[in-house]
């Protein structure tokens, strides 16, 4: 059974195809020098006469980093490799269809530590079957 986190988990996989600084991990909290993804809850938009629906799921997408740029680039290299896809995860129980930037990565602030805190996030519309 597809359930949000089968679809953050499709997600995750096609962000870490953009060869960014580091894993991305579950939480909203990113670690050192770290990257982190984390869903909100899903809404169902249409159902089917056959029970399929299409829903939306929004992702935050939280980095931090001692180097700003690298930072910043590297979330903006990640929404662009979500967003700009022609094909997307299909594993029977589910397709995802879109993915949009609902918020670019912007600034958050700086930690005692140095490290440059980013955040953003992506709309996931995807068809369950």
């Amino acid at each position: 059974m597809t359930s949000p986190s089968d679809i953050l988990e499709a997600v995750r996989g096609m962000a870490m195809e953009t060869e960014p600084y580091g894993e991305i991990v579950y939480g909203t909290n990113p670690p050192y020098n770290g990257i982190c993804m984390i869903a909100d809850p899903s809404a169902t938009l249409d159902i089917f006469k056959n029970k399929g629906m299409i829903k939306e799921l929004s992702i935050l997408i939280n980095a931090k980093h001692e180097n700003q740029k690298t930072v910043y680039n590297t979330l903006c290299t990640i929404h662009r490799g979500l967003t700009k896809r022609w094909s997307y995860p299909n594993d029977g129980e589910y397709q995802i269809i879109d993915i949009e930037t609902t918020s670019d990565p912007n600034l958050i602030g700086q930690e005692e530590s140095g490290q440059w805190i980013y955040g953003s996030s992506v709309r996931v519309r995807y068809f369950w079957r």
